[in-house]
Protein backbone atom coordinates (compact mmCIF):
# COMPACT_ATOMS: atom_id res chain seq x y z
CA UNK A 1 0.00 0.00 0.00
CA UNK A 2 1.53 3.76 -1.06
CA UNK A 3 1.44 5.97 1.91
CA UNK A 4 1.72 9.58 1.79
CA UNK A 5 4.62 11.07 3.68
CA UNK A 6 4.92 14.56 4.76
CA UNK A 7 7.56 15.58 2.38
CA UNK A 8 5.43 15.16 -0.23
CA UNK A 9 3.29 18.01 0.41
CA UNK A 10 4.86 21.46 0.39
CA UNK A 11 3.32 23.43 3.50
CA UNK A 12 3.46 27.20 3.28
CA UNK A 13 6.20 27.11 6.40
CA UNK A 14 8.85 25.57 3.81
CA UNK A 15 8.81 28.64 1.60
CA UNK A 16 10.44 30.85 3.42
CA UNK A 17 10.48 33.61 6.73
CA UNK A 18 8.79 35.38 4.84
CA UNK A 19 5.28 33.12 4.31
CA UNK A 20 4.85 32.61 7.74
CA UNK A 21 2.75 35.68 8.58
CA UNK A 22 0.25 35.17 5.59
CA UNK A 23 -2.84 33.90 6.20
CA UNK A 24 -2.55 32.50 2.57
CA UNK A 25 -0.32 29.90 3.13
CA UNK A 26 -1.11 29.02 6.69
CA UNK A 27 -4.85 27.93 5.60
CA UNK A 28 -3.50 26.43 2.55
CA UNK A 29 -1.06 24.76 4.76
CA UNK A 30 -4.29 23.77 6.88
CA UNK A 31 -6.69 22.85 3.96
CA UNK A 32 -3.84 20.35 2.68
CA UNK A 33 -3.92 18.54 6.23
CA UNK A 34 -7.43 18.62 6.12
CA UNK A 35 -7.85 16.97 2.73
CA UNK A 36 -5.10 13.98 3.70
CA UNK A 37 -7.26 13.45 6.40
CA UNK A 38 -10.48 13.71 4.94
CA UNK A 39 -9.76 11.56 1.57
CA UNK A 40 -6.58 9.60 2.37
CA UNK A 41 -7.27 8.36 5.56
CA UNK A 42 -10.22 6.62 4.56
CA UNK A 43 -8.51 4.71 2.34
CA UNK A 44 -5.86 3.95 4.97
CA UNK A 45 -3.27 6.13 2.72
CA UNK A 46 -1.54 7.94 5.72
CA UNK A 47 0.87 6.24 8.10
CA UNK A 48 1.31 6.80 11.84
CA UNK A 49 4.57 8.86 10.47
CA UNK A 50 3.15 11.35 9.12
CA UNK A 51 -0.64 11.76 11.49
CA UNK A 52 2.33 12.33 14.00
CA UNK A 53 4.25 15.08 11.82
CA UNK A 54 0.61 16.81 11.23
CA UNK A 55 0.32 16.80 15.21
CA UNK A 56 3.54 18.88 15.69
CA UNK A 57 2.85 21.26 12.93
CA UNK A 58 -0.45 21.79 14.56
CA UNK A 59 0.37 22.33 17.25
CA UNK A 60 3.24 24.54 16.17
CA UNK A 61 0.72 26.97 14.92
CA UNK A 62 -1.20 27.18 18.21
CA UNK A 63 1.65 27.86 20.28
CA UNK A 64 3.61 30.33 17.73
CA UNK A 65 2.56 33.63 18.54
CA UNK A 66 1.78 35.26 15.05
CA UNK A 67 -0.70 37.78 14.24
CA UNK A 68 -1.33 37.11 9.97
CA UNK A 69 -1.70 39.58 7.51
CA UNK A 70 -2.75 39.33 3.95
CA UNK A 71 -1.22 42.17 1.53
CA UNK A 72 -0.19 44.17 4.27
CA UNK A 73 -3.60 44.30 6.31
CA UNK A 74 -3.95 42.36 9.44
CA UNK A 75 -6.39 39.69 9.22
CA UNK A 76 -6.01 37.61 12.40
CA UNK A 77 -4.58 38.91 15.92
CA UNK A 78 -3.55 35.70 17.45
CA UNK A 79 -5.14 36.29 20.95
CA UNK A 80 -8.65 37.32 19.56
CA UNK A 81 -9.53 34.64 17.01
CA UNK A 82 -11.01 31.63 18.50
CA UNK A 83 -12.02 30.35 15.55
CA UNK A 84 -8.62 30.53 14.28
CA UNK A 85 -7.63 28.56 17.47
CA UNK A 86 -10.77 26.11 17.39
CA UNK A 87 -9.32 25.02 13.34
CA UNK A 88 -6.34 23.78 14.58
CA UNK A 89 -7.44 22.35 17.96
CA UNK A 90 -9.87 20.22 15.37
CA UNK A 91 -7.08 19.31 12.95
CA UNK A 92 -5.10 17.95 16.13
CA UNK A 93 -7.73 15.94 17.30
CA UNK A 94 -8.98 14.20 13.50
CA UNK A 95 -5.04 13.07 13.87
CA UNK A 96 -5.49 11.61 16.70
CA UNK A 97 -8.19 9.99 16.09
CA UNK A 98 -7.03 8.67 13.04
CA UNK A 99 -3.71 7.50 14.80
CA UNK A 100 -5.71 5.45 16.88
CA UNK A 101 -6.88 3.43 14.24
CA UNK A 102 -3.16 2.62 13.46
CA UNK A 103 -1.65 2.42 16.83
CA UNK A 104 -3.52 0.84 19.34
CA UNK A 105 -1.56 1.92 22.00
CA UNK A 106 -1.87 3.23 25.79
CA UNK A 107 0.66 5.95 24.88
CA UNK A 108 -1.62 7.36 22.06
CA UNK A 109 -4.91 7.25 23.90
CA UNK A 110 -3.23 9.04 26.93
CA UNK A 111 -1.80 11.59 24.84
CA UNK A 112 -5.06 11.90 23.10
CA UNK A 113 -7.16 12.09 25.89
CA UNK A 114 -5.19 14.57 27.98
CA UNK A 115 -5.46 17.15 24.80
CA UNK A 116 -9.26 16.05 25.57
CA UNK A 117 -9.52 17.00 28.56
CA UNK A 118 -7.34 19.82 28.13
CA UNK A 119 -9.63 21.13 25.39
CA UNK A 120 -12.73 20.19 27.48
CA UNK A 121 -11.97 22.83 30.17
CA UNK A 122 -10.87 25.60 27.31
CA UNK A 123 -14.37 24.89 25.91
CA UNK A 124 -16.17 26.36 28.63
CA UNK A 125 -15.57 29.85 28.28
CA UNK A 126 -16.49 29.44 24.13
CA UNK A 127 -19.70 28.37 24.26
CA UNK A 128 -21.14 31.45 22.66
CA UNK A 129 -18.87 30.88 19.80
CA UNK A 130 -20.07 29.98 15.93
CA UNK A 131 -16.97 26.73 16.46
CA UNK A 132 -18.19 25.68 20.13
CA UNK A 133 -20.38 22.67 18.18
CA UNK A 134 -17.79 21.83 15.86
CA UNK A 135 -15.34 21.46 18.67
CA UNK A 136 -17.96 19.64 20.83
CA UNK A 137 -18.53 17.02 17.76
CA UNK A 138 -14.63 16.72 17.60
CA UNK A 139 -14.54 16.23 21.03
CA UNK A 140 -16.87 13.13 21.25
CA UNK A 141 -15.77 11.50 18.47
CA UNK A 142 -11.76 12.19 20.20
CA UNK A 143 -13.79 10.06 23.66
CA UNK A 144 -15.95 7.31 21.50
CA UNK A 145 -12.16 6.61 19.75
CA UNK A 146 -10.70 6.15 22.99
CA UNK A 147 -13.06 4.15 24.46
CA UNK A 148 -15.08 6.57 26.58
CA UNK A 149 -18.23 5.91 25.38
CA UNK A 150 -20.65 7.97 28.12
CA UNK A 151 -18.52 11.61 28.20
CA UNK A 152 -18.83 11.13 24.12
CA UNK A 153 -22.17 9.97 24.62
CA UNK A 154 -22.96 13.41 26.62
CA UNK A 155 -21.18 15.51 24.16
CA UNK A 156 -23.60 14.95 21.33
CA UNK A 157 -26.43 14.68 23.75
CA UNK A 158 -25.43 18.72 24.35
CA UNK A 159 -25.84 19.61 20.64
CA UNK A 160 -28.56 17.38 19.83
CA UNK A 161 -31.50 19.41 18.15
CA UNK A 162 -33.40 21.41 20.99
CA UNK A 163 -36.89 21.24 19.88
CA UNK A 164 -36.74 17.31 19.55
CA UNK A 165 -38.99 15.54 21.85
CA UNK A 166 -38.38 11.72 21.91
CA UNK A 167 -42.33 11.17 22.73
CA UNK A 168 -43.62 13.50 20.02
CA UNK A 169 -45.08 11.92 17.02
CA UNK A 170 -45.60 14.57 14.68
CA UNK A 171 -41.96 15.51 14.53
CA UNK A 172 -40.99 16.15 10.73
CA UNK A 173 -38.24 17.46 8.24
CA UNK A 174 -39.56 20.47 7.71
CA UNK A 175 -36.92 22.44 10.33
CA UNK A 176 -33.43 22.79 8.52
CA UNK A 177 -31.23 21.02 10.56
CA UNK A 178 -27.23 22.19 10.77
CA UNK A 179 -24.60 19.70 10.73
CA UNK A 180 -24.11 19.71 14.05
CA UNK A 181 -27.47 18.32 14.81
CA UNK A 182 -27.67 15.97 12.23
CA UNK A 183 -24.36 14.52 13.58
CA UNK A 184 -25.43 14.70 17.09
CA UNK A 185 -28.23 12.87 16.31
CA UNK A 186 -26.42 9.73 14.32
CA UNK A 187 -23.39 9.71 17.10
CA UNK A 188 -26.05 10.01 20.45
CA UNK A 189 -27.69 6.72 18.85
CA UNK A 190 -24.24 4.84 18.32
CA UNK A 191 -22.89 6.11 21.85
CA UNK A 192 -26.66 3.73 23.65
CA UNK A 193 -26.07 1.19 22.08
CA UNK A 194 -22.28 0.51 22.33
CA UNK A 195 -22.61 0.88 26.32
CA UNK A 196 -25.96 -0.75 26.06
CA UNK A 197 -25.72 -4.97 26.96
CA UNK A 198 -28.24 -7.38 25.77
CA UNK A 199 -29.50 -8.02 28.73
CA UNK A 200 -30.98 -3.92 28.98
CA UNK A 201 -34.12 -4.10 27.53
CA UNK A 202 -35.49 -1.39 29.45
CA UNK A 203 -32.20 0.90 27.76
CA UNK A 204 -32.67 -0.15 24.27
CA UNK A 205 -36.35 0.31 23.83
CA UNK A 206 -35.95 3.98 25.06
CA UNK A 207 -32.56 4.37 22.74
CA UNK A 208 -34.97 2.46 19.97
CA UNK A 209 -37.99 5.53 20.76
CA UNK A 210 -35.07 7.95 20.40
CA UNK A 211 -33.93 7.05 17.43
CA UNK A 212 -37.54 6.70 16.01
CA UNK A 213 -37.93 10.18 16.89
CA UNK A 214 -34.95 10.74 14.73
CA UNK A 215 -36.00 9.00 11.70
CA UNK A 216 -38.83 11.60 11.39
CA UNK A 217 -36.31 14.41 11.85
CA UNK A 218 -33.99 13.72 9.06
CA UNK A 219 -36.64 12.06 6.99
CA UNK A 220 -34.90 15.28 4.35
CA UNK A 221 -31.23 13.59 4.99
CA UNK A 222 -30.60 10.77 2.56
CA UNK A 223 -26.85 9.59 4.55
CA UNK A 224 -28.11 10.18 7.86
CA UNK A 225 -31.53 8.34 7.70
CA UNK A 226 -29.67 5.57 6.21
CA UNK A 227 -27.03 5.38 9.07
CA UNK A 228 -30.03 5.22 11.41
CA UNK A 229 -32.26 2.80 9.71
CA UNK A 230 -29.16 0.30 9.82
CA UNK A 231 -28.60 1.04 13.61
CA UNK A 232 -32.71 0.65 13.98
CA UNK A 233 -32.21 -2.81 12.47
CA UNK A 234 -29.76 -3.91 15.00
CA UNK A 235 -31.67 -2.78 17.96
CA UNK A 236 -34.52 -4.58 16.95
CA UNK A 237 -32.54 -7.39 16.78
CA UNK A 238 -31.33 -6.88 19.98
CA UNK A 239 -34.73 -6.23 21.47
CA UNK A 240 -36.31 -9.60 19.96
CA UNK A 241 -33.45 -11.64 21.04
CA UNK A 242 -33.87 -10.26 24.61
CA UNK A 243 -37.46 -10.81 24.33
CA UNK A 244 -37.27 -14.66 22.78
CA UNK A 245 -34.99 -15.31 25.64
CA UNK A 246 -37.70 -14.11 28.28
Amino acid sequence: MKYISENQLSFASEHGKSDIDRLSSVLTERSKIQSVLDFLCKEREVDASTLNDYISICKSRLTERVNYYEFGVLKVLHDKSDHFTAMWVRLILECYINLIKIEKTDKVRDEALKWGEDLSVKMKSMKDNTCYPSLVCSLGDLYFATGKILKSEKCFEEILPKHVKVTDKSLTSESTLKWFERKACISYIRCRMSRSCYTEQYFDADTLQRLEAYKLLLQGYGNELEDLEEMEVKLKRRLHGVCSDQ
